[in-house]
């Protein structure tokens, strides 16, 4: 019986994943800066491999484009093989970012970073998709008059408007390369946050695998649920732990799903940069739930819902 119960303990234990739903503390990161770390993290930011599937995503967003202008297009000669192309290329630029951004979630601590990249992708893919169908009926008026004039040898300027070639005066559609700009420029901005995150992210995972490795390390507790009435998806609480000092109370946010808000005195523990009796400031502190320790999470979920944006986390 004892061992069923420790064997259902410690699945419950690995089943919490508090890094992706909570509760998770911090007392310098707010919102979605914040730097979810699980335990067994190890270093690994690189970016490369997400710059590619972010190219990935505008060539398939690009195709997506050009496909479906084909398919609502009245020239026949394009033909309804663009859907075989149209529809995947679609799929992959709508799901891949996803991909991205929980793949650098669990890979960065932030899924924003992989998420902006993807978005960026997306974008730029729309903008060249728009760019192509702008150029695509000036192009082929263009070369279907290089081609008359090779084979009839005359000098266009010198034929009659009703012997030009159907499409050979056509202009690129000025709304769409407009339009293409604005996509290009938009997906360059979304871009150019991402060295910033990047360099942030860095530093926030190293301070945590710093007060990991070399801090002084405290039992803790929550001390408090947190306000419903100003839950916005995070909340003030406060935080109590025993150093040699004797006893300590700290503010720290807590970042949660409405289902994952702590009770007070669930179990945590508190990793200080300096260990007591040294300087106290400054004080770096890194919170995170016991992993020996089965949380409870209060039960009343409404109350947060209700205030949270979307109704959840």
């Amino acid at each position: 019986m004892d061992e069923h119960i420790g064997r259902d303990a410690r699945e419950t234990r690995e089943s919490i994943d508090w890094w992706e739903s909570g509760p998770v503390f911090s007392t310098v990161e707010h919102g979605p800066r914040v730097t979810r770390l699980r335990p067994e993290f190890a270093s690994n930011l690189r970016v490369w491999d997400f710059v590619v599937a972010a190219c990935v995503v505008a060539c398939c967003a690009a195709l997506a484009v050009v496909g479906i202008a084909a398919l609502v297009s009245s020239a026949k000669p394009w033909g309804y093989w663009w859907l075989a192309l149209a529809i995947p290329s679609a799929l992959a630029a709508g799901c891949v970012p996803f991909g991205m951004m929980f793949l650098g979630a669990s890979r960065y601590g932030r899924g924003g970073i992989a998420g902006a990249l993807g978005l960026a992708g997306v974008l730029l893919g729309l903008g060249i998709g728009c760019a192509v169908n702008a150029l695509l009926p000036w192009l082929a008026g263009v070369l279907a008059g290089a081609g008359l004039d090779a084979g009839a040898g005359a000098n266009p300027g010198s034929m009659s408007e009703e012997t030009m070639p159907e499409g050979s005066e056509t202009m690129p559609n000025p709304v769409l390369l407009g339009f293409a700009a604005a996509l290009a420029l938009a997906a360059g901005i979304v871009a150019a946050t991402v060295p910033g995150a990047l360099r942030a992210a860095r530093r926030g995972a190293a301070r945590i695998l710093r007060l990991r490795a070399h801090g002084a390390m405290y039992a803790g507790e929550v001390a408090a649920l947190p306000d419903p009435r100003r839950w916005r998806g995070r909340g003030e609480i406060p935080i109590r732990y025993r150093d040699d000092a004797g006893e300590r109370r700290i503010a720290a946010t807590l970042h949660a799903a409405s289902f994952r808000v702590p009770m007070p005195g669930t179990r945590l523990l508190v990793f200080v940069g300096s260990p007591a009796g040294a300087p106290p400031e400054p004080r770096e502190v890194h919170i995170e739930l016991d992993p020996e320790c089965v949380p409870e999470f209060d039960p009343h979920t409404a109350r947060y819902e209700a205030q949270s944006p979307g109704g959840s986390m």
